[in-house]
């Protein structure tokens, strides 16, 4: 079985659920692009850091510039827990309703 039989089999029982399978589908991708920004803001801080290091800045502006990390790291942690609970939320309720519906004909 192809994949375009095998979605061609699927539409059938996701159609009335659209709207959730939608909503925890786009939640996924936010929740995957929050996952890989740990990533991107650490190596930018230690490159500010090293930065600040060889041109012999104080350490006032180095303490700045953690501040500031932790506080963009804290908003990315509060909007990524939200994210999750959409994601688990929505698909909850997509399980839920999906319940009484068999995807076995026997």
């Amino acid at each position: 079985m192809t994949i375009p039989q095998l979605f061609k089999k699927i539409v059938p029982f996701a159609k009335p659920y659209r709207q959730l399978i939608i909503y925890t589908l786009l939640l996924t991708v936010v929740g995957s692009f929050a996952a890989q920004i740990n990533a991107f803001i650490l190596r930018y801080t230690v490159d500010r850091i090293n930065d600040l290091m060889v041109a012999k800045e104080p350490l006032s502006k180095g303490m700045y510039l953690v501040g500031m990390i932790s506080i963009i790291l804290l908003i990315k942690e509060i909007v990524y827990a939200f994210v999750q609970f959409g994601q688990k939320f929505y698909g909850e309720k997509l399980r839920i309703y999906t319940h009484g519906t068999s995807l076995n004909p026997l």
